[in-house]
């Protein structure tokens, strides 16, 4: 896994947690692509991997797609961290 790189997601998904965009701090992939200029496929295996590790979790956010109809797409935010150093899942 590259560090560097890997970084600059989670600090994507930490300054979106911050700001509170999205959902609950949450943003979708294409949003992700945009903040760090990774491809796709890149982003999509770096998140793989956090969720794997237990450092982001998956929620869903509503879109209006082209056609006008109300979708639910997936969007990744970062875990918080309790007292004991743990992660617990976000409400919302």
């Amino acid at each position: 896994m590259d560090e560097i790189t890997e970084d600059e997601l989670v600090a994507a998904l930490f300054l979106a947690r911050e700001a509170d965009e999205g959902v609950e701090g949450a943003l979708r992939t294409r949003d992700l692509v945009e903040k760090v200029g990774r491809r796709m496929d890149w982003v999509r295996e770096r998140l793989r991997e956090l969720i794997e590790a237990g450092e982001v979790e998956t929620v869903l956010t509503s879109i209006v797609t082209i056609a006008g109809r109300v979708t639910k797409v997936p969007a990744y935010r970062l875990k918080e961290k309790n007292e004991s150093g743990g992660t617990t899942v976000r409400e919302g």
